[in-house]
């Protein structure tokens, strides 16, 4: 009798055993999942100010080739203002010149 009680104490130290190994990776994982919720909210908000930064960069150079681009529309239409006779002359070579390049191909 002394021998099952033995056997009966050992099922239940090991009953407990895994009891407590039970909890302690339910803790484990819960521990991992704030982990990986902290590391990808931390990374999330990284990206997101990285991609504000590129997309204030994008929007100046834009802008900056809008105003270049604009600027240089001006300077060729003040040119042909100022030289109409000559600005109509240079656009009929360049038509020519064009056609002679196109007729060779």
């Amino acid at each position: 009798m002394d021998n099952n009680n033995q056997i009966k104490e050992n099922i239940d130290d090991v009953k407990d055993d895994v009891t407590r190994i039970r909890s302690d990776f339910s803790n484990i994982t819960e521990k991992l999942i704030d982990i990986s919720r902290s590391a990808y909210s931390t990374k999330n908000r990284e990206l997101q100010a990285e991609a504000r930064k590129l997309y204030d960069e994008l929007a100046e150079t834009l802008e900056t080739g809008r105003l270049l681009g604009k600027g240089g529309v001006e300077e060729v239409e003040r040119k042909i203002v100022e030289r109409p006779f000559l600005s109509v002359l240079l656009a009929f070579l360049m038509g020519m010149l064009i056609g002679k390049l196109h007729e060779k191909r």
